[in-house]
């Protein structure tokens, strides 16, 4: 990535922290994809323990204006982003992790699915996050040689507003066997008859079973006192991942 660094704040010399500038304009390079990201005030702050370790302290990352591109032909934008972490001494090599997105557009294809289907508006209005996030070894300078990887996951807060559909959750996640999440998160979703076709959209139900779908979620929104208003675990166990009693596949893994 093309980027400028300095060390430090207001010129003291603090040679563990780190502030970038990056250009409008960038490169990402992955095994399966080359993402070109483009923003306005891209720009991140990388803050380490002193010490012979070098141990991940802090990083935020924000930037205004995002557009995300991928060469598998999909793409993504939002009008602002901020993305941090910061060590939590409480717990063996955790972190809590931050995420805020204002006005994300989902890739167009999906939209165009939904077009007919849902009264969903262009851009995700909100989508927030407050966890903490467990690794097998320390975030420091021999990550090379002990390749930490992500064992579990605490959400204290997640929301998603979407016009009509809000969708809030917590829970806990630990990696199981093969490296397959396991574990629950309550879901609460208001306006969730909008979910039945997202579903379908995203690959998580077949488009013939949206029927079948929607009839079992109204059948357990109408167990509570507002029937608009869905609450049910998200739930990861044997390796299947489980949207109260629909199925939906495999589950996801943490590592």
């Amino acid at each position: 990535m093309d980027c400028t660094f300095r060390s430090g704040v207001h010129d003291d010399l603090k040679p563990w922290h780190f502030i970038a500038a990056m250009a409008d304009q960038q490169v990402i390079t992955t095994p399966n994809q080359t993402l070109s990201l483009t923003s306005r005030g891209l720009r991140g702050s990388l803050r380490l323990r002193p010490g012979g370790e070098l141990a991940l302290e802090e990083a935020v990352g924000e930037g205004n204006g995002f557009l995300l591109e991928s060469s598998q032909g999909w793409a993504t934008a939002a009008d602002r982003a901020v993305v941090s972490t910061l060590l939590d001494p409480s717990r063996a090599n955790s972190y809590r992790i931050g995420l805020s997105i204002i006005n994300l557009a989902p890739d167009q294809s999906i939209m165009r699915a939904l077009a007919d289907q849902t009264d969903l508006p262009e851009k995700v209005n909100d989508v927030h996050l407050d966890a903490f996030a467990q690794f097998s070894a320390p975030l420091d300078r021999h990550v090379g040689e002990t390749k930490p990887i992500l064992t579990a996951i605490e959400i204290a807060e997640f929301r998603l507003l979407w016009g009509g559909l809000r969708l809030f959750a917590e829970g806990n996640l630990v990696k199981g066997s093969q490296g397959l999440a396991e574990g629950n998160i309550a879901l609460r979703i208001e306006g969730w008859k909008r979910l039945p076709a997202m579903l379908a959209v995203l690959g998580l139900v077949k488009p013939q079973d949206t029927s079948t779908v929607e009839r079992t979620i109204q059948v357990l929104a109408d167990q509570g006192t507002d029937p608009d208003v869905l609450a049910l675990p998200l739930k990861m166990t044997d390796g299947q991942l489980w949207l109260g009693p629909i199925r939906l596949g495999a589950a996801p893994r943490l590592n």
